[in-house]
């Protein structure tokens, strides 16, 4: 919850100028972050309905790990990251 926050907040202070790359950068970094977070609502969701039935765990945790690392821009999910950086101010 709080990273959706977080996200719906900052969304407008990096949109501020009228710069075409300022623009950009700004609905790059909204779409990697909703991409992200639906990829986290997917493992949560699957954690909480398929524990019921005989499926490893750890491969749904490996899917909430892979969206925070998307979400943060760790390696080797960093390639949105420097254009994203490069585009605002």
């Amino acid at each position: 919850m709080g990273l959706e926050v977080n996200l719906l907040s900052f969304i407008p202070i990096i949109s501020y100028g009228y710069n075409r790359i300022e623009v950009e950068s700004s609905v790059k970094y909204f779409l990697v972050q909703a991409i992200g977070s639906c990829i986290i609502l997917l493992g949560f969701f699957s954690y909480n309905i398929l524990n019921f039935y005989i499926i490893n765990t750890c491969s749904i945790f490996y899917i909430i790990f892979i969206s925070l690392m998307l979400k943060i821009g760790i390696f080797p999910f960093h390639q949105w990251f420097p254009q994203v950086i490069r585009g605002l101010n």
